[in-house]
């Protein structure tokens, strides 16, 4: 099979028609103009043996060079033995949870603790001295004890792990501690 056909000139003079037509570069690479003069490049490729297609984007914003340079690598992936279109689902899977897993500083334990400690004190005329031994016992006793520590999320704090945490000072022997950060939690 021929490879590499198709000239950015031919792609840039091509023009809409009474039908959908398209051009073929070669190892699956196809551009398909439609009628309303949309040129959208698209790989077609047998895994399994099933027939498989996969849309690379339009041009010009995907530009010849990087439509083979996509081919290229879902020919690579072939070649190991790997669908394109399945590890392109996962990459994209992957990057939501890296996306959901982001800290957002607002809702992360010591940004929570620190605000109820704010009010508390604003609340109950406490003195600053007060809640400045608390927000050190946590600092001390608790924060440090947790997965990502000050960047631990309020929801991914469970019961078991408080308990975890608490057995700590527990097993320390610091029963007193353990009573007042356990009032805090």
């Amino acid at each position: 099979m021929s490879l590499n056909i198709l000239k950015d000139i031919t792609i840039k003079q091509a023009k809409p028609k009474d039908n959908d037509y398209s051009l073929n570069d070669g190892e699956g690479l196809i551009l398909y103009v439609s009628m309303d003069g949309v040129k959208r490049w698209i790989f077609r490729y047998t895994f399994n043996s099933k027939r498989k297609k996969s849309t690379f984007g339009t041009y010009p914003s995907i530009n010849l060079t990087s439509a083979r340079a996509k081919r290229d690598q879902y020919l690579a992936l072939l070649a190991n033995g790997i669908d394109p279109n399945e590890k392109t689902k996962q990459i994209k899977e992957d990057v939501k949870k890296v996306e959901a897993k982001k800290v957002n500083p607002r809702t992360t334990v010591k940004f929570i603790f620190d605000r109820y400690l704010e009010l508390k004190q604003h609340n109950e005329r406490l003195k600053e001295i007060t809640t400045d031994k608390a927000t050190s016992r946590l600092e001390l006793h608790f924060y440090k004890y947790l997965p990502q520590q000050h960047a631990t999320q309020i929801n991914d704090l469970t019961y078991e792990m408080i308990i975890t945490l608490l057995k700590i000072l527990e097993n320390e022997n610091k029963l007193e501690t353990l009573g007042r950060v356990k009032n805090l939690i």
